[in-house]
């Protein structure tokens, strides 16, 4: 399970954004979280909102794209 979205959260991630092999560490570290949000629900992030996907996006996963890509 964990190879498989692994894959293809690497194959949604445009070619150039990332290094490949920072891209592969991004795509794992969002496999992790889409797998601990499946297994674990609930929780105060709000993820059941309107917004709330959105919103732990712009927090949460987009400072640490942008820190790997500043990174390279």
């Amino acid at each position: 399970a964990m190879d498989l979205a692994r894959g293809f959260v690497f194959s949604v991630i445009r070619d150039g954004e990332l290094p490949d092999d920072v891209r592969a560490q991004f795509a794992e570290h969002m496999a992790r979280t889409i797998h601990s949000f499946i297994l674990i629900p609930g929780g105060v992030l709000e993820l059941d909102t309107a917004d709330g996907p959105e919103e732990y996006a712009r927090r949460f996963l987009l400072p640490v794209r942008k820190a790997l890509a500043g990174a390279r």
